[in-house]
């Protein structure tokens, strides 16, 4: 039976084209995306005091007025288009890969748990480790779901024991990695170990650098004075968002700093590795299914 790769996390673009032929026409999507910005600007200017809807506004199109501990839950689901915005902007726009577009929002999303410090090196000690023990498991013709079950089950072992470090040293910065979401963990330090295996040192640590380097950007845009205030008061700017995404992709994919990514190294050819006849592997697929998220 052979080990199959797993899928490539970030596949690589083409070469960038010419202006000309980046040029994309104004089409249907162009429209809505427009529509949606005039909509955000329009509740906007609605706001302003004098308007005859400003008060409705302010008391009924605001998520302010919610109860604290919600409304720290709605600040994260928040978070997710500002920091999206941010991704399109360093991948596409910029052209710097990353370990896929999502990795770098759930991580900033545990960074208003566990500080950015503490978040960055936590999450750095565990790719460390996992890049270590993830060519073993794969060794062991472990079927991707018992690999990656078995791994967040590593992982929680790796938090425990800082937490138990933690306890018994007094120090604080340990603790503070229980709010560190175990999937997050897990699924960020497994996407670091395939770029490595897939793609070569360089390409791996580059991208894991970018990923680590784009969350802390949304963890400081996020905790910036006033916006906050601005995505709960405003829930209007979920519209500027979702505009901004569609016309950055669309109109912005420059790739103006794509010759910083380093080269990816050729992917190596799969040895075959025979398990044994009749045994629970060998009736069980070792690469993710189609489908899989990567």
């Amino acid at each position: 039976m052979t080990t199959a790769p797993d899928p490539p996390l970030d596949p690589t673009p083409p070469p960038p084209a010419p202006p000309a032929a980046r040029a994309r026409r104004f089409g249907a999507g162009d429209v809505l995306a427009l529509a949606a910005l005039l909509v955000a600007v329009g509740v906007i200017l609605l706001r302003r005091e004098g308007s005859p809807l400003a008060g409705w506004l302010e008391q009924h199109l605001t998520l302010s007025r919610l109860d604290p501990n919600v409304r720290d839950h709605a600040v994260q689901v928040l978070t997710v288009p500002l920091g999206s915005v941010i991704v399109v902007l360093f991948r596409i726009t910029l052209g710097l890969g990353m370990l896929g577009p999502f990795r770098p929002i759930l991580i900033a999303l545990a960074m208003q748990w566990t500080g950015a410090v503490v978040g960055a090196t936590f999450l750095t000690v565990v790719m460390v480790l996992i890049v270590l023990l993830r060519p073993r498991l794969r060794r062991g013709l472990l079927p991707y779901y018992g690999r990656l079950s078995l791994l967040l089950a590593i992982v929680v072992l790796i938090q425990t024991t800082a937490l138990l470090v933690g306890a018994a040293s007094e120090w604080r910065a340990l603790e503070l990695t229980a709010f560190f979401p175990i999937v997050v963990l897990t699924l960020t330090a497994d996407g670091f170990a395939r770029a490595l295996a897939q793609d070569g040192f360089r390409s791996a640590v580059f991208r894991g650098a970018v990923t680590l380097f784009v969350a802390q950007v949304i963890h400081v845009v996020v905790h910036f004075p006033g916006v906050r205030a601005a995505i709960l008061g405003h829930p209007e700017l979920l519209l500027v968002e979702i505009a901004a995404i569609f016309f950055l992709a669309n109109h912005a994919a420059l790739g103006v700093l794509r010759g910083m990514n380093p080269e990816r190294a050729p992917a190596p050819r799969p040895l075959p590795t025979e398990a044994p006849a009749g045994s629970p592997q060998a009736s069980q697929p070792v690469s993710p299914p189609e489908g899989e998220e990567s």
